[in-house]
């Protein structure tokens, strides 16, 4: 099920020194009550077992964080103008990230 960028929290894990941090972020809006679900990018499986694993371990309720995997064939590039066209033009907030 996509992911609806206007309602929800989002971030990006690249590699697993981060998922302390979405564990952190995870709980502090759960602290605060927030009524949008977080939503984790990842570019790997095993970053969305560690996640789980760890929202687990914290007490963090089920579905509280929910990862998306990420096309890195062209993320990861200097070339801009595809990434980001690969990527954000396709989201409903597509007008923040349109480049003319």
């Amino acid at each position: 099920m996509p992911v609806d960028l206007t309602t929800s929290w989002q971030t990006i894990v690249t590699t697993s020194s981060y998922v302390a941090g979405v564990i952190c972020l995870a709980k502090s809006l759960n602290a605060v009550g927030t009524k949008f679900p977080l939503n984790v990018f990842v570019t790997t499986e095993e970053l969305t077992d560690k996640i789980e694993q760890e929202a687990a371990k914290h007490g963090l309720p089920a579905g509280s964080i929910t990862t998306t995997m990420m096309k890195t064939d062209d993320f990861f590039t200097n070339d801009t103008e595809r990434a980001t066209k690969s990527h954000f033009l396709d989201s409903p907030r597509r007008e923040l990230y349109k480049y003319d």
